[in-house]
């Protein structure tokens, strides 16, 4: 089947009705980049196999392809020959279902008319949330790559295999081939043994290709790990310096280089060691094979010593890194109010004291590895030559034969060069915990939704609010938000005044479920806000803040951040209707106008009207506006009140953050928040008349107050 624009939307209203019935929160903005990476965005026949990587791509777990449809796996994804793509909720006599089609009634279909039968599997309540940590996380992944890690494994076991031939060549050579002077027989030697190291050639090409495999796939896999981590990070969780967490969360490469490289050492090298080990003392003596067995003692023992040391010092290294990088994002996102305050200095001294920091401590841990790789290189010349010795001794006493020590010996050097990694592995497993520990930080944040906890995900949220006892702080600061109740109905609007600093701010980003209030709670349309799916949130309540961000790509791009595209006509209608239209036209490039990072380039009247626009686009249930047109002029700010009556918005609940009077034209209550608290609420005209009268008591007060200080400076005075 051909997949044009009627086929997507009846697939992607098929996908969101199999979601709602298996309470999955399905994101519709994912769903359709899952589709366009499929099928680079081509209009080609959606086989099962493109079907199950759609799914998979847009967030279920598991997606198959069954030959017929079957009861007990029910509700599945089918598509009919005759109806397009459905979804089966019921089996009915002998091979009859019940297709329910987005839209329409539902009907009756044979088993013969389905085309492609999926079983999709979503994330159940047990799944989400199970992994709660990073080292979690990453053992889940080596677990998954285990396949190109263990044909790793048998391809460094051949080519330690290979170790103990050339070794028993070099015995040969010395005890047959040289005694007897046989030329064929060194020949027929040296060949099998040239065939040998060519297939060593061989194996070692596949174990890079087959660990490249495993590695980038792993990292692939972390990356996104740690980036969907990152995103479902609660708006108040996030830590306060961007910098040091985007330093911490690039420790998970080193972590992974770790891992993998030490599994490979514990899963090839020892028992290679050991093999290695009984082979000497089998040609030799067992007490050939103590020197290299003390030698990997005294390596474990100093690098046990080395690994504290080291661990300390890249934990004090990584913390002044991490404070490093924040500072330069920092400089970078306020370049223009230090070069206006001239307090470029205050920052290049800070700077340099961190760099001084930096650079000894890594001047420490330079001299503490190049003292452990002398160590250990002074430890290996001792082992081979204590080995040599020992071995011409036995060779004088007739123990064993020449031949034989030259095969330990190179035994042996295989044996210390396995020795010699110990020590630095155990060094880097201390870099890596430090790093771990980073990433680890990033795992402790609490998420928008409870681990362990199935969000819900209702199909419509009318924007009916309840807060009861809520109040919030910002760490052990006092509350900024204390309020006792409030109730919102669905449709209502609602003004929010107040002072600077009074909480208007932190209780939009409460209802918007940004925040988690640290006493009570908020309900919307009875739901806990923090047990709905964020995806559901989003797409239903649209919170506008002051200071909103754009990011660097095109002005469309940023326009339609989170939201399908609804099309050019839709895009143009809402453009239309708040004024961007008008700067889109007069620019050459339009819609395809580059976007910096930050939007830097637009005023804040231009942010601010691109941002008002998108929420037209979303047509959300429920909208949430902290100053949306603060930086707006007249006209424009009078263009977007009238979008917010406009008939696509006008049965929507909103919730106005502003300082403008006139901004209060849209809505019919009026909330007056001081700190933190609700002081005054009401119809809006009553609640304005009442302000008015007590800012000209406050008036009449002021003024009488210069008089009455002035005959109390004449009583004085007589």
């Amino acid at each position: 089947m051909i997949m044009d624009e009627l086929a997507w939307n009846q697939l992607r209203e098929a996908l969101g009705a199999l979601a709602r019935e298996q309470r999955f929160a399905l994101d519709e903005v994912k769903l359709q980049g899952a589709l366009l990476t499929v099928t680079g965005g081509q209009a080609v026949a959606l086989t099962p196999e493109l079907a199950e990587q759609v799914c998979l791509q847009a967030g279920w777990v598991g997606a198959r392809s069954l030959p017929k449809p079957l009861r007990e796996r029910l509700p599945l994804l089918v598509l009919s020959r005759s109806h397009g793509w459905g979804m089966l909720t019921q089996g009915l006599h002998g091979d009859e279902w019940l297709l329910e089609l987005p839209g329409q009634q539902a009907m009756h279909v044979g088993a013969a008319d389905l085309a492609c039968v999926l079983r999709l599997l979503p994330p159940d309540a047990g799944a989400v949330g199970a992994v709660t940590n990073f080292e979690g996380e990453l053992k889940k992944g080596l677990k998954s790559f285990r396949g190109p890690i263990s044909e790793s494994i048998l391809a460094s076991v051949m080519v330690n295999l290979l170790a103990v031939v050339v070794s028993f060549f070099s015995m040969q050579v010395y005890d047959k081939v040289i005694p007897t002077r046989s030329t064929e027989t060194l020949v027929a030697l040296l060949g099998g043994v040239l065939m040998l190291i060519l297939f060593e050639w061989l194996m070692k090409w596949a174990r890079s290709k087959v660990m490249d495999r495993a590695v980038v796939g792993l990292d692939i896999r972390l990356g996104r790990e740690i980036f969907e981590r990152l995103l479902s990070v609660r708006l108040d969780q996030m830590p306060a310096s961007v910098g040091s967490l985007a330093s911490q969360l690039r420790g998970y490469e080193q972590v992974r280089s770790f891992y993998t490289a030490s599994t490979l050492f514990a899963l090839v090298d020892v028992p290679a060691a050991v093999i290695f080990l009984l082979v000497i003392s089998w040609i030799a003596s067992p007490l050939m094979a103590v020197v290299p067995l003390v030698l990997g003692v005294a390596a474990l023992v100093v690098g046990l010593a080395f690994r504290r040391k080291v661990q300390r010092m890249a934990a004090e290294g990584q913390r002044e890194v991490n404070m490093k990088t924040g500072m330069l994002v920092e400089t970078v996102e306020g370049a223009e109010t230090i070069k206006s305050t001239h307090g470029g200095w205050m920052f290049l001294s800070k700077w340099i004291d961190l760099c001084n920091k930096t650079i000894f401590n890594d001047l420490k841990m330079r001299h503490t590895s190049d003292s452990l790789q002398y160590f250990m290189a002074s430890m290996q010349q001792f082992s081979f030559v204590l080995l040599i010795s020992l071995g011409a001794v036995l060779v004088i006493e007739g123990v064993i034969t020449q031949g034989g020590l030259i095969a330990c010996s190179i035994l042996g050097g295989r044996i210390l060069s396995a020795v010699m990694m110990l020590p630095s592995l155990m060094v880097q497993h201390a870099h890596a915990r430090v790093a771990m520990n980073g990433v680890e930080g990033l795992y402790k944040l609490e998420t928008d939704t409870t681990p362990g906890v199935q969000p819900l995900t209702p199909s419509v949220l009318r924007g009916n609010y309840l807060l009861e006892d809520v109040s919030f702080a910002y760490g052990k600061a006092p509350p900024a938000v204390a309020i006792k109740r409030l109730v919102v109905s669905p449709g209502e609007r609602i003004g929010i005044l107040g002072t600077v600093g009074s909480g208007k701010s932190t209780l939009l980003r409460m209802v918007a479920g940004l925040y988690r209030p640290t006493e009570g709670r908020v309900l919307i349309d009875g739901l806990d806000v923090s047990h709905v799916a964020r995806e559901t949130m989003s797409r239903h309540v649209c919170y506008v803040q002051q200071d909103h961000r754009l990011f660097e790509g095109t002005l469309r791009q940023n326009l339609l951040i989170g939201l399908p595209n609804p099309g050019d006509d839709a895009i143009k209608a809402a453009m239309m209707q708040t004024g961007l239209l008008d700067q889109v036209a007069s620019h050459p490039m339009g819609l395809d106008l580059p976007i910096s990072e930050g939007g830097r380039g637009l005023s804040g009247g231009q942010k601010q009207l691109l941002v008002f626009t998108r929420m037209v686009l979303a047509q959300p249930k429920v909208m949430l506006l902290d100053e949306p047109t603060a930086s707006m002029d007249g006209g424009t700010e009078m263009r977007c009140l009238n979008a917010l009556v406009s008939p696509q918005l006008a049965s929507s609940t909103l919730l106005l953050v502003t300082h403008k009077p006139s901004v209060l034209s849209v809505v019919n209550r009026v909330l007056v928040v001081s700190r933190g608290q609700i002081v005054m609420d009401g119809p809006r005209d009553a609640v304005l008349a009442q302000l008015s009268q007590n800012s000209q008591a406050q008036a009449d007060s002021a003024s009488k107050r210069p008089a009455q200080m002035a005959v109390a400076n004449a009583v004085v005075e007589v």
